[in-house]
């Protein structure tokens, strides 16, 4: 049975990235993924390594958050904010529809010809 999820994203200071996330995946996120909220722009700053890293984080981040399609994610966003009493921000929400996943990367390679009975 396949479902569809619901994205969540918004920018937040860097200070706040890591806890916020957490506190996105306590109250219910399936996934948090941080980015440079200035990506693609001129002013992009590449930071190579995992979180925690001594690279650190950007100084404002993109964060994202994967939830179950019923999920209230203005409400949670909302609460989680009101706990770390920071203003909300303009937040985005969008539809992600479930794909095979597997299969879909897959389909992006072509079979590779090594000899005549070898593929």
């Amino acid at each position: 049975m396949r479902m569809s999820f619901k994205n969540l994203s918004f920018t937040i200071h860097h200070d706040y990235a890591d806890a916020f996330g957490d506190a996105l995946m306590a109250a219910g996120a399936i996934s948090v993924n941080v980015d440079d909220a200035r990506e693609g722009q001129d002013d992009e700053r590449p930071i190579f390594g995992e979180p925690g890293a001594s690279g650190g984080f950007w100084d404002n981040c993109k964060l994202t958050a994967l939830f179950a399609k019923d999920a209230q994610c203005a409400g949670i966003y909302a609460q989680v904010c009101a706990d770390f009493e920071i203003s909300e921000s303009a937040i985005e929400i969008s539809d992600v529809a479930d794909v095979d996943w597997v299969q879909q990367n897959k389909d992006q390679f072509q079979p590779l010809k090594i000899t005549d009975k070898l593929w």
